[in-house]
């Protein structure tokens, strides 16, 4: 879920309107995420493609939705296999 890694924060702007932005809990970067205009998509998007921290975390887990490659053999002539 998308704020077990960020955390909501409610801003108002210069005309009083109130904002709820989300803000990473690794790298602070906040986007907006109002449930009414913008939803949460952003946040997911941070967190599944730019947020190194948690993409590595997933990677040690075993929890990436992305295949590894990996070389089998020695010296450069080994066959490359998926992982999953």
């Amino acid at each position: 879920m998308v704020w077990d890694h960020c955390t909501k924060i409610r801003k108002n702007d210069d005309t009083g309107f109130e904002r709820i932005i989300g803000a990473c809990n690794y790298y602070k970067a906040e986007m907006p995420a109002n449930p009414k205009r913008n939803g949460t998509t952003g946040l997911k998007t941070h967190l599944e493609r730019r947020c190194k921290v948690l993409i590595s975390i997933n990677i040690k887990k075993g929890n990436a939705n992305q295949s590894m490659l990996a070389q089998e053999g020695g010296g450069g002539g080994g066959q490359v296999v998926l992982t999953s």
